[in-house]
């Protein structure tokens, strides 16, 4: 604790934490803030206890921390990180939307013999050895 002040909240801090994410992913900021938001609106309305409530908020600002460790590798494959997820979290549900998208952007910016590497990469593994832009989830 500083000598001015209150010490700083958890809350506050993962909220903190959440603004620096929501650049990481190239969302406009206090996304998170806003899904937390609704999040904690919806848990009340389904009568959700205290307790419960605040795990729904913990758990709606840190799903996304850490999905941008990958950040050196995809600006390796992808060019500008930041704007290929953002483009990424726009990708419609179709069943060949993801594979065609990071075709077509695998390499982008890179000169042409690295692109057609990078996209020949994809075409060979579907995609599988590319880094997800999305969270895994326990199966």
């Amino acid at each position: 604790m500083s000598s001015k002040g209150s010490p700083a909240r958890l809350s506050e801090l993962i909220a903190a934490l959440s603004l620096a994410t929501d650049l990481g992913l190239g969302e406009p900021m206090e996304h998170l803030l806003r899904s937390c938001l609704i999040s904690m609106r919806l848990g009340e309305r389904m009568g959700l206890t205290d307790a419960e409530r605040a795990e729904v908020y913990y758990v709606s600002l840190l799903a996304w921390v850490g999905c941008v460790s990958d950040s050196t590798e995809m600006s390796a494959l992808f060019g500008d990180d930041i704007a290929w997820r953002a483009d990424a979290a726009r990708v419609d549900d179709g069943p060949l939307a993801m594979p065609w998208f990071l075709l077509r952007s695998a390499g982008s910016g890179a000169p042409p013999m690295k692109r057609a590497r990078l996209r020949g990469q994809v075409l060979l593994t579907g995609g599988r050895t590319l880094p997800s832009p999305w969270p895994q989830t326990a199966s």
